[in-house]
């Protein structure tokens, strides 16, 4: 029987014990967000979850409730003649593109930073000594907020670290660069079949292109493809579950490096 590592689920004598064994607390957290009409929306929570989940099972450590809070920014005319939009003035924020029928909810970024900021405090005060914040959402707004914040706590932190990792681009470049598309889709059937729905996609002789459908290949964010714009790495006919596990997998081993080495800074056995 594997060991429960859900923070919330613990008595105060359980998480005292877990703590004795293992200081460590894993945060996973990440934007409700439109990852296409096949997705369940919280898939980059979702995803960080499951990663932080195994981390801890495997490792040791305890794991948060998920923070299902991330934050994205307007895209730049560029961006949007790059993912082929004839009208690049148009105002669109993240994945909220003008055909989508639900949107995003994306906090804005000095909200995500007080959060994870209280959210540290919080823990601190219960003597972890490796915070590992479990990010699994791509924004480049994000990105930075988090390099800074990094920083921050690099510099008042004492007697402690505090880890903010974005697996999912780290472990393999080609994960964390396209949105929604195979890729992703495959990692959310392997975790939670039940929050997919290839049905929902159209019929395969119908091209899917970017601006409508809401998903992205690296290469469209990147300015490397062009024209006609439809999704390369089609969720139709190149998700599968097998390839969802062993990007799970790589993710999970991309954080254990992380953790590791952060440890052995501690002393951490």
């Amino acid at each position: 029987m594997s060991r429960n590592v859900r923070y919330e689920r613990l008595r105060p004598d359980e998480l005292r014990a877990e703590l004795a064994r293992c200081p460590v607390c894993y945060i996973p957290f990440g934007p409700i967000e439109w990852h296409g009409p096949q997705n369940a929306m919280g898939l980059d929570a979702l995803n960080a979850e499951t990663v932080a989940l195994r981390s801890a099972e495997a490792y040791g450590g305890v794991v948060l409730p998920t923070l299902f809070v991330g934050t994205e920014s307007e895209r730049t005319p560029e961006t949007l003649t790059n993912l082929g939009f004839e009208d690049n003035t148009l105002h669109v924020v993240g994945m909220d593109f003008p055909k989508g029928t639900m949107k995003s909810l994306y906090y804005r970024e000095e909200t995500l930073r007080l959060l994870l900021r209280d959210t540290t405090r919080l823990l601190l005060q219960n003597g972890y000594k490796l915070l590992v914040f479990v990010n699994a959402h791509g924004a480049a707004n994000q990105l930075r907020a988090l390099s800074e914040l990094q920083l921050e706590f690099d510099h008042t932190v004492k007697g402690a670290k505090v880890l903010l990792a974005t697996p999912i681009a780290s472990a393999d470049p080609s994960l964390g660069g396209g949105h929604a598309t195979a890729g992703e889709t495959s990692i959310l059937l392997a975790q939670h079949p039940e929050l997919v729905d290839l049905t929902k996609l159209p019929p395969l002789e119908e091209p899917m292109y970017v601006r409508d459908f809401g998903m992205a290949d690296g290469e469209y964010f990147a300015g490397t493809k062009g024209a006609p714009y439809t999704v390369l790495d089609d969720p139709r006919t190149k998700t599968s579950a097998a390839r969802g596990e062993a990007d799970t997998q790589a993710e999970v081993e991309c954080l254990r490096r992380m953790v590791d080495a952060e440890k052995e800074k501690l002393g951490i056995l």
